[in-house]
């Protein structure tokens, strides 16, 4: 198989979780490196270790792939909701 790196635009615990419920083993943090210094390693591995715990998961292994289609044993059902969502973005 093929493993899924978010490299893109992650400049938060919020967006680099995005990636990670996909499906992302790994994510890159190059611009948030070059923005903000060493400190932001730290200060984002807090933010998504107090996020995890808000959504009650114990660690990142049991987060990831968390929205991937894999986690939804009714694919049709998840596949209308994205192009709901994608449509009507409330």
């Amino acid at each position: 198989g093929c493993e899924l790196v978010g490299g893109t635009g992650i400049h938060s615990a919020e967006t680099a979780l995005k990636f990670i419920a996909a499906g992302a083993q790994t994510v890159q943090l190059c611009s948030a490196l070059n923005a903000g210094g060493w400190s932001v390693l730290g200060k984002i591995r807090d933010e998504m270790s107090a996020l995890l715990d808000s959504l009650g998961y114990a660690s990142v292994d049991a987060f990831r792939g968390s929205l991937s289609r894999r986690a939804y044993p009714q694919n049709e059902q998840y596949e209308r909701l994205q192009y709901i969502k994608a449509i009507d973005p409330r």
